[in-house]
């Protein structure tokens, strides 16, 4: 499985941003929003690369993710913006 960055912002093959942060289960959960703080994942990403949405397998692979390179900034609550 490719390594996210964690906090990196990537697009979906749906074309929806998401912030990657590491899990303790080798994996990844994947947001929808740069508050991560009071969010829940929206996808999740196991060892072996595949992607669940709501417990589902997606048809999505962690290869299927594109990092956009774009930054989250945090303030000191945890929230957070993505700066284009």
């Amino acid at each position: 499985m490719k390594d996210l960055r964690d906090g990196g912002v990537y697009t979906m093959p749906n074309g929806k941003e998401v912030v990657a942060r590491s899990s303790n289960r080798s994996g990844y959960y994947l947001y929808a929003s740069p508050t991560l703080i009071y969010a829940l994942p929206v996808y999740e990403v196991v060892a072996t690369g595949h992607i669940y949405a709501a417990g589902r397998p997606t048809s999505w692979n962690v290869a299927d993710l594109t990092e956009t390179n774009l930054p989250v900034h945090r303030n000191g609550d945890g929230n957070g913006t993505i700066h284009r």
